[in-house]
């Protein structure tokens, strides 16, 4: 399988609003509180990694793969092997069908 890989770093910071998080052991009290509460939020924060994409030829698709900066493991990738391996059989009937 050809590949091409292009390297970006990842975005550090969302401009998007979370609610704050609920403890596991909370009452059922607290639960309703937090969502009653509108106006507990936190800023989104991402952890810089690194982002790749590659070209599947095979599959004829773009692959982003987000890695963890500290471990260098696979955290993300769109599309997944299943959607990837599903693209390379179309594209292989296609051919075969479709000369």
């Amino acid at each position: 399988m050809k590949t091409e890989a292009i390297f970006a770093p990842a975005a550090l910071r969302l401009d998007v609003q979370l609610p704050a998080p609920i403890k596991a052991d909370a009452g059922s009290e607290a639960v309703e509180a937090a969502k009653a509460d509108t106006t507990a939020v936190q800023p989104a924060l991402l952890v810089a990694g690194e982002l790749v994409i590659e070209i599947d030829a095979a599959a004829q698709r773009f692959v982003h793969k987000f890695f963890d900066p500290r471990s260098q493991e696979l955290t993300l990738q769109y599309p997944s092997d299943q959607q990837l391996a599903f693209a390379r059989g179309l594209n292989a009937y296609l051919r075969a069908r479709f000369p």
